[in-house]
């Protein structure tokens, strides 16, 4: 244990501890006491050439003991660095301006008269695309889409052509596309139906995507076009979709929401022999539930 330079006087002198630690541990030496208060030039000079002897291998294992440490600080910085370096970058800034800027242009779109409106959405114009991915810009082109005339929401939703199926994947993006499908005639929207003919089943199947699809079964199934996907895509492939983790709010929003026919079509595929084991799956048995 450390003791003060005077325990080792009253101890009888550096001569005497330092047998006694000789007998309780060979490999030890009064340097191993000393060093502990600070006094290893003393006992060391007390104890003549031998002593200093003794404390060399004490200061060999004390510089190792030190290098381990430099070498586990090293080890530290350089997983810490990679960490960081490791780490998703932020979101890019939004492209039209700061945050400031977009939610004083939000708080315009909400409130004053219609034709207020109208000029803070064409501000909007040739940045829809960026914003709609962005978290804050997602809500600006919302509340424009809903706040505008038709004309002017038409022109800001044909800034998504030919993204759509990556808006649709997308955290912010997709409500953007919901919303287009929301507000808009079945006429101007249709492009949205027509770039999802070809990704249907990757589009329902998403986390994200989904909800894009019941926008359309409620909103825009009296479209021909639009009927003619629904029904192709969801109701005659309501089994395998109302099994699926996110296919089977696509079905169950068809069965709520779709025309006559397709919720028909859907329901004879549902009431299958396999209804019992489709009732006992852990997403099948809320397009049971719906069905019913």
């Amino acid at each position: 244990q450390p003791f003060p330079q005077q325990a080792v006087w009253e101890a009888g002198g550096p001569e005497q501890v330092a047998g006694r630690w000789a007998d309780a541990a060979p490999q030890a030496s009064v340097a191993d006491a000393s060093a502990a208060t600070g006094c290893v030039g003393d006992v060391a000079l007390s104890l003549g050439e031998d002593g200093a002897a003794a404390a060399e291998p004490q200061r060999a294992s004390h510089a190792t003991l030190q290098r381990r440490l430099r070498r586990k600080r090293a080890a530290q910085a350089m997983r810490e660095a990679a960490a960081q370096q490791a780490e998703p970058e932020m979101e890019p800034e939004a492209p039209l301006a700061d945050a400031a800027r977009l939610t004083v242009l939000q708080r315009r779109l909400e409130g004053g008269d219609i034709r207020e409106r109208n000029v803070a959405a064409r501000e909007l114009a040739g940045s829809v695309l960026g914003l709609s991915f962005h978290a804050l810009g997602c809500r600006v082109v919302q509340a424009a889409l809903d706040a505008c005339s038709i004309d002017n929401a038409t022109a800001l939703a044909e800034e998504l052509k030919g993204h759509v199926r990556e808006a649709c994947r997308d955290k912010h993006a997709n409500f953007v596309v919901a919303k287009v499908v929301a507000v808009l005639p079945a006429d101007n929207a249709l492009f949205v139906a027509q770039e999802l003919g070809t990704c249907a089943q990757e589009v329902m199947r998403h986390k994200f995507g989904c909800r894009v699809f019941c926008r359309l079964i409620e909103h825009s199934s009296s479209h021909p076009d639009v009927a003619a996907l629904v029904e192709d895509a969801v109701a005659r492939r309501a089994f395998e979709l109302g099994r699926h983790e996110f296919g089977h709010f696509v079905v169950a929003c068809l069965l709520e929401h779709g025309l006559p026919q397709h919720k028909a079509l859907a329901t004879r595929r549902l009431m299958g022999p396999e209804l019992a084991a489709l009732a006992g799956h852990r997403y099948g048995r809320f397009a049971v539930e719906a069905l019913f």
